[in-house]
């Protein structure tokens, strides 16, 4: 069942990157990233484990993130720097289907099957210099 999650959340990050487009290549990576944090919510409470992906309009490959246990979460570029460059972005965001608690492999009961993982897309903008966006999501996922 963990493997089936990771598996879907996989699969729908390579379809949003073939659909959205992948952007420029390594070659034109930008010099310059603005540094980008926020925090994700729903009804008003963190959302742990979110997979976020900010994928450019425009040239420029994608930046990525995980939320933490308080819903914050900070990009980083494709090449492993922190950031974003700045311009307009599709924005991914996965919850769940990623928890791997209790998967040891003991002798205790198999762990608890994680919940459907859920595809939120939104827009957004990085502006020039560091920039905190802030994501409520709503109640029905762009998957559902």
């Amino acid at each position: 069942m963990i493997l089936r999650g990771l598996f879907i959340v996989s699969f729908k990050l390579i379809i949003l990157t073939a659909f959205f487009g992948c952007g420029g290549s390594v070659g034109d990576a930008p010099k310059d990233l603005v540094e980008v944090t926020g925090i994700v919510t729903q009804d008003g409470k963190p959302v742990a484990d979110a997979l976020m992906l900010f994928t450019p309009m425009l040239a420029a490959a994608p930046s990525s993130g995980v939320t933490d246990s308080e819903g914050k979460y900070s990009l980083k570029y494709n090449d492993g720097r922190s950031g974003a460059a700045s311009g307009e972005y599709n924005v991914s965001i996965t919850v769940g289907g990623m928890s791997v608690a209790g998967a040891d492999g003991g002798d205790g009961p198999p762990p608890e099957a994680p919940p459907e993982p859920k595809l939120y897309v939104l827009k957004s903008t990085v502006g020039q210099k560091a920039t905190n966006i802030n994501f409520e999501l709503d109640e029905i996922p762009s998957n559902e």
